[in-house]
């Protein structure tokens, strides 16, 4: 299991490396995608932090 923290650091490293924009919001939308799809493909989440509204 990861931490959220290390996933975003990814996500954000990533970003950048493919010269990509990434605000906040995007950030968020895409760590909600990522613990979703861990949960369908694998059965277990991605980070254990809550994801809040």
């Amino acid at each position: 299991m990861y931490s959220a923290i290390d996933v975003a650091r990814y996500i954000i490293w990533y970003c950048k490396r493919r010269r990509y924009s990434i605000s906040n919001l995007k950030l968020q939308k895409i760590l909600y995608f990522v613990q979703a799809n861990f949960l369908v493909s694998i059965g277990t989440p991605c980070f254990e932090e809550e994801i809040e509204a």
